[in-house]
């Protein structure tokens, strides 16, 4: 996670949670920041680049003679969304709600089966292309 850590915090972004095998992060969203597409994409590219430079990423778990690699891929989605502390009592914590947030998990879950390293939403193509290489794969339905 230092790698992810790194690029996102490099990038001006925050690393929010660590959600099963997703690391949910964000920008634009305690202060505003221009570019704040471009600069998630960069972040979500320079993952994706350390962990191909240093080949597949190990969680350095093994099972025998099994060692466990991790496949990285990255979401970026681009929309409003509602954050700040949610709970009660001292069950506080910092929490993003919108369509935006479901988007991205989307995303990140057929990133692999449209055969890409990172996969963005429309909002993130049209403020991004202008910086990368950005092909429309799939329309994926909802």
């Amino acid at each position: 996670l230092t790698s992810v850590h790194k690029a996102v915090n490099a990038s001006g972004g925050v690393v929010d949670k660590v959600v099963g095998d997703k690391v949910l992060s964000h920008w634009n969203a305690a202060s505003r920041q221009a570019s704040h597409q471009s600069k998630a994409c960069s972040a979500a590219l320079g993952v994706v680049r350390t962990a191909s430079a240093t080949g597949d990423v190990s969680t350095g778990a093994s099972t025998g003679d099994q060692d466990w690699r991790l496949s990285v891929r990255a979401a970026v989605a681009s929309g409003n969304a509602l954050f700040g502390n949610v709970g009660a009592g001292n069950h506080r914590s910092f929490q993003i709600f919108g369509s935006v947030v479901s988007t991205v998990y989307f995303l990140a879950k057929h990133a692999r089966r449209l055969g890409v390293a990172v996969a963005c939403d429309r909002a993130t193509k049209a403020q991004v292309e202008h910086m990368a290489q950005v092909t429309l794969v799939d329309l994926v339905p909802a």
